[in-house]
């Protein structure tokens, strides 16, 4: 059966951190997935009335998602990646 899986990944660092994904139990999983991603400058950064889009959400695919992969993930970001399995 057809599944998404949803995972939310919070880098607190001012650095990028390469992180290992391991996804079990899904006999195949597309090696292109979706990921939404919230990333500042800084923890303090936040929009404001005269800058309201400092902080936007950005969409974009990501490749070679496999049940074993690493990806980096920007400094201070948050992330919601959605991989479809099958």
């Amino acid at each position: 059966k057809d599944g998404i899986i949803f995972i939310k990944v919070v880098n607190t660092k001012g650095v990028p951190q390469p992180v290992n994904i391991k996804i079990k139990n899904a006999k195949r999983i597309c090696s292109t997935g979706e990921m939404v991603i919230l990333a500042g400058k800084s923890l303090e950064d936040t929009n404001t009335i005269d800058n309201s889009k400092k902080v936007v959400p950005k969409s974009q695919k990501i490749f070679g998602v496999s049940s074993n992969f690493t990806y980096t993930f920007p400094a201070y970001s948050v992330a919601v990646l959605k991989v479809r399995t099958k």
